[in-house]
């Protein structure tokens, strides 16, 4: 049996990190304190339950049974039976405050004494010492909720894994930011841009006369040749170290044009070679980026 156990900072995306788990087959149970843990899985083990991908959320609203942790955590990594792993929801405390203000809501241990500034410093004090036995820590202070689910299903969605590493070809605009989520990013901004020439303009680098403008330049032939031979290098090299996904960003300005034909045309000398790639335009229609909240 399996199982997950997920805390971290309030506002820090735990309630949808949930969600995502619960839809890669995960049984999510919220709310559980930590010394609950081993009585649960006993409960579960004896009922011969078909569910051996659980998880588990635990937090300040449970922070009287805190000082118990380090005892159950290491009763649970003893069990052989288990696999257990924990997960930690990080989170800047500038965006914590700014979700609680844009949400109206307040943080679980305000009151009328304790402001949400000074209620996540508290939590800090409480919660921290957890971050020390996490398997996986997640920083949500610039993420999306795509990119959210995108980490949560990196790192714990095993249910159809494919053979071999999976290649995720992102594109981005750097004037919208790097996405976080990338292992290797590229700057295609060196190539003439066909924002400028007005009948591609208003076209995208899915469009057949913008792909036809951008590889008709050598450099962008000689580019994507040697790009697809590095990775063609560096793929067998990542799979030996245990890496299931490589996601590579390619950036042009805006995230419309270069980079988007320059990214299909990666994912399809990949698939050329063998390697599962798929490809994802994240700002290829203009600020489609919603910030996670």
């Amino acid at each position: 049996m399996e199982i997950l156990l997920v805390t971290g900072i309030s506002g820090g995306g735990k309630s949808q990190a949930i969600k995502f788990l619960e839809d890669i087959g995960y049984f999510c149970m919220d709310n559980i304190p930590i010394v609950l843990l081993p009585k649960i899985y006993e409960l579960f083990n004896e009922s011969e339950t078909c569910h051996n991908r659980i998880a588990f959320v635990t937090d300040i609203r449970n922070r009287e049974f805190l000082h118990n942790t380090e005892d159950v955590i290491r009763k649970l990594k003893a069990n052989k039976d288990i696999k257990f792993s924990m997960l930690f929801m990080e989170c800047s405390d500038a965006v914590i405050l700014n979700r609680y203000k844009e949400h109206k809501r307040r943080h679980p241990i305000a009151d009328d004494d304790t402001d949400n500034a000074k209620a996540v410093a508290i939590e800090r004090e409480y919660i921290g010492e957890l971050k020390d036995y996490a398997d996986y820590v997640i920083d949500t202070s610039n993420y999306s909720i795509w990119d959210l689910k995108r980490e949560i299903t990196k790192l714990f969605g095993k249910g159809n894994k494919q053979k071999g590493i999976k290649v995720e070809c992102m594109s981005f605009g750097f004037k919208h930011g790097i996405p976080t989520l990338c292992d290797l990013v590229f700057d295609v901004r060196f190539l003439p841009n066909p924002y400028y020439v007005p009948e591609l303009k208003n076209l995208t680098g899915l469009d057949e006369a913008v792909r036809d403008y951008v590889f008709s330049m050598k450099e962008t032939q000689q580019f994507m040749k040697k790009l697809t031979s590095m990775l063609k290098f560096l793929l067998p090299h990542y799979e030996k170290e245990g890496k299931d996904v490589l996601v590579v960003g390619i950036g042009c300005t805006g995230g419309r044009h270069r980079s988007v034909a320059l990214t299909e045309a990666l994912k399809a000398n990949l698939a050329e070679s063998g390697y599962s790639a798929t490809s994802m335009h994240r700002d290829m229609n203009n600020d489609f980026n919603h910030r996670y909240r």
